[in-house]
């Protein structure tokens, strides 16, 4: 099962060349991004949380993120795909690069590998010098994920 990842331009997920669109929440497709991005690490899932739902308290973020996972991987078929898509733990999530997918943020990266840096909308985000994932509302505040890959 071949997952196809689109994040620069309007974010298009697909499986077996079929879009996804029954995901629940723009959050989990954020989370996808956002792993998949970044999937040279795993990341705690506190700091998951925290990112996707800074305004609320842990345990509710904690709570949101546990359902947006469970989400997420329905639409995904992971646990259909041999090997997953996710890596999950109690502590931690980590993107499986092993697993069968195609990324066109992969196109952008430098023969260093860091990355060139997600496309972000400056501005939408009402905050001066920050901005969110374009086409996710509510999305992930850029300023939230440089914090983020800067603590691990």
């Amino acid at each position: 099962m071949a997952l196809s990842i689109s994040l620069l331009g309007p974010p298009q997920i697909r499986l077996e060349r079929e879009l996804i669109s029954d995901l629940r929440s723009d959050k989990a497709l954020a989370l996808l991004a956002y792993l998949a991005v970044e999937s040279d690490r795993a990341h705690r899932r506190e700091k998951l949380a925290g990112m996707l739902w800074p305004d609320y308290t842990e345990a509710s973020a904690r709570g949101n993120l546990r359902r947006a996972l469970a989400d997420l991987r329905r639409a995904i078929g992971d646990h259909q795909a041999t090997p997953p898509y996710l890596d999950t733990t109690r502590q931690s999530i980590q993107f499986n690069t092993a697993s069968d997918y195609w990324l066109d943020v992969d196109a952008f990266t430098r023969p260093t590998g860091e990355l060139a840096g997600p496309r972000v909308c400056v501005g939408e985000a009402g905050e001066e010098g920050d901005g969110v994932l374009c086409g996710l509302a509510g999305g992930v505040r850029v300023s939230a994920w440089v914090s983020l890959a800067s603590t691990v």
